[in-house]
């Protein structure tokens, strides 16, 4: 005795005794296929109290009397039997009003909502490309669609990604004038950004991303992620985070700030030192924060102070161009930190309009200073 192709219904055998049940038994597949629509889809548990000729699509993990029976039909006929569903079979569900079908692996909604009758559908004046939609009362003709749940294109959209377009491309084209992509974001510490992947693995990314300042980041592995920089929302400053390589020419408008940094083996061509340009008074401070080359007119008898060298370990220094004023005669007292050649303090030339050239430098933060003389009135 053999079996159908599809639902495997048992076939009537020549000179089979009880031909009866092996019918009754095919008819009552055919009638649980055929019948009203299935109850549920995806219920795992056995109904308490089923009714004759339910049926149901059952869910992925089953328990009961329906343990093992996963995706499967099952229907009451005294007792659960069970229909394993081929590649297109298509169940009507009640609970949806919407059909399912399987396609080798799950089942999935293939049908659209269903309209009782066609007394709640109002078409007024149609246009091309409008759609019929049911606006909480009736159905319409309409060329707006709004509050979609989801939709996808040419791939399968999901409750994360609301909207999912599989394409070489996507344009968003003008409506005669600009065309903006707006991306908003509910609070400061959420994110609002453009992620880039690898076989869906992040690679880089960049926008607010847990706060307001704009930022890009990079990563090897979609799992550690390097900052390449950060804009200050509030200033523009942008805080580069890595190393910069530049291949080609830089040209700075305004002042880098380099902090502690080093600039290694640059090239430097015309370059200029910041002159500062004083009066001396009796008391002048040499401040390296404001430069490495000074210009001081001798206003009085003046001690000089010296402050802000670079730190310990490494090598600071300036150019000191002293000038007498017209009275002349000027004295000068250098730091007890200042050591001179032979720890002789140079003779300076104190008359009206002498001018006198120094340097020093030190390498100890400040704490001794060594002191040349460049040039004695040079005038």
């Amino acid at each position: 005795m053999g079996n159908t192709t599809n639902l495997s219904i048992s076939l009537v055998a020549q000179n089979q005794a009880q031909k009866e049940v092996t019918v009754n038994e095919a008819l009552s597949i055919i009638d649980a296929v055929l019948n009203r629509g299935a109850v549920h889809n995806g219920t795992n548990t056995p109904p308490v109290s089923p009714a004759e000729g339910d049926l149901y699509i059952i869910g992925g993990s089953p328990t009961g009397a329906w343990s093992g029976k996963a995706d499967k039909l099952g229907y009451y006929n005294s007792t659960w039997k069970f229909i394993t569903p081929n590649e297109g079979m298509t169940i009507w569900l009640n609970d949806e009003d919407c059909q399912y079908s399987w396609d080798g692996s799950a089942w999935v909604y293939t049908g659209v909502d269903a309209l009782d009758d066609l007394s709640d559908v109002v078409i007024t004046t149609p246009a091309a490309n409008q759609l019929l939609q049911y606006n909480g009362s009736e159905f319409v003709n309409t060329l707006n669609v709004d509050n979609l749940g989801r939709v996808g294109v040419n791939s399968a959209a999901d409750s994360t990604n609301k909207l999912a377009v599989k394409s070489d491309a996507v344009l968003f084209d003008n409506n005669g004038t600009n065309s903006q992509v707006k991306v908003n974001k509910n609070a400061s510490g959420d994110t609002a950004s453009h992620l880039f992947q690898d076989n869906y693995s992040g690679r880089a990314e960049f926008g607010l991303i847990a706060d307001d300042n704009f930022q890009l980041k990079v990563s090897s592995d979609g799992s550690s992620w390097h900052q390449s920089f950060v804009v200050d929302k509030a200033s523009g400053n942008v805080d580069f985070k890595q190393a910069l390589t530049f291949d080609g020419a830089v040209t700075a408008n305004s002042s880098i700030t380099c902090g502690t940094n080093q600039l290694i083996t640059p090239e430097i061509k015309n370059y200029a030192e910041t002159l500062t340009i004083a009066n001396s008074s009796t008391a002048y401070t040499i401040d390296l924060s404001n430069g490495n080359a000074f210009k001081i007119t001798m206003t009085g008898n003046c001690t000089f102070t010296f402050s802000n060298p670079p730190a310990s370990g490494k090598a600071g220094s300036f150019t000191l161009i002293q000038i007498q004023d017209a009275t002349g005669g000027r004295t000068t007292t250098w730091p007890a930190s200042v050591k001179w050649s032979g720890s002789n303090v140079p003779s300076l030339a104190t008359a009206a309009d002498a001018v006198n050239i120094l340097t020093f430098i030190t390498v100890d933060g400040g704490t001794t200073w060594y002191g040349f003389m460049a040039g004695v009135d040079m005038r």
